[in-house]
């Protein structure tokens, strides 16, 4: 199932935040998935504070518009010592480009320092957004359930998209 906003939140996270280690978008389950990779150790109770204000700051974002998401979790996982993969999960439904906006500003004020970067600025235009999503609508218009999934992947200015 293609789903416009969802999509377009993808790309637009993908190429806008360099915060952001991967992004996923799994369009037959209907949820995006943000990546940011941390540097150093985060406390349980940090990683739940933290969590705890996501979720009510993405309830009241929501509730001010008059919407409401269908689920929001936070999930640590923890590679080697000293690295850590922090996972923003989100349905493609009804999150926007301003609710993800709000979590990296919230990401960033929590873990400043420890989030790996892309130190590359990348300026992306318009027309380039455009076109990837064309090629994107069209893997997803297809039947065949394998190409509903993307990844992307950054580093070193370069955003990387996958089947996955």
């Amino acid at each position: 199932m293609y789903q416009d906003s969802g999509l377009d939140v993808f790309i637009s996270a993908s190429l806008k935040y360099p915060e952001l280690s991967a992004v996923r978008y799994e369009a037959d389950q209907e949820r995006l998935i943000f990546e940011a990779a941390l540097q150093g150790e985060v406390s349980l109770e940090k990683q739940a504070e933290f969590e705890q204000q996501v979720v009510a700051a993405v309830k009241l974002f929501h509730s001010i518009k008059g919407t409401e998401p269908r689920w929001i979790s936070l999930e640590y996982r923890h590679y080697a010592p000293g690295l850590i993969l922090l996972r923003y999960h989100r349905d493609s439904y009804s999150v926007s480009e301003e609710e993800t906006e709000l979590f990296i500003e919230l990401l960033a004020d929590a873990f400043q320092d420890q989030i790996y970067r892309d130190s590359t600025n990348m300026e992306i235009e318009e027309s380039v957004k455009r076109k990837v999503k064309r090629n994107l609508i069209q893997k997803i218009s297809r039947e065949d359930a394998e190409t509903n999934r993307f990844l992307s992947y950054r580093e070193g200015g370069r955003v990387l998209v996958f089947n996955k």
